[in-house]
């Protein structure tokens, strides 16, 4: 629960429930803010040469189910995948 950002509704319900906020104990996290701040520790980790971090990862799935053949992501495709993840950073913190 959050104070009600409505002026014209406070009156009413000075408390409202907020869908777009995670509750992290004791922390109220805006979703946005921590998709941002995920891709943050996904592209330094990618600037590092350590791949995808493994909890950001999908599980594996068995080589008989899947349903295509995975492409080994190149250096080009890497370098586009982290100047576009960069102009979404700079795009969060302006």
């Amino acid at each position: 629960m959050v104070d009600n950002p409505r002026p014209h509704r406070r009156r009413a319900n000075p408390r409202v429930i907020r869908h777009g906020l995670l509750r992290v104990v004791p922390r109220l996290w805006n979703r946005d803010m921590a998709a941002c701040l995920n891709m943050v520790d996904i592209v330094r980790s990618l600037r590092a040469g350590n791949g995808i971090p493994p909890r950001f990862r999908r599980g594996e799935v068995p080589q008989s189910q899947r349903r295509r053949a995975r492409t080994k992501m190149n250096k080009q495709t890497l370098e586009m995948f982290v100047n576009v993840a960069t102009r979404i950073f700079q795009a969060c913190y302006r």
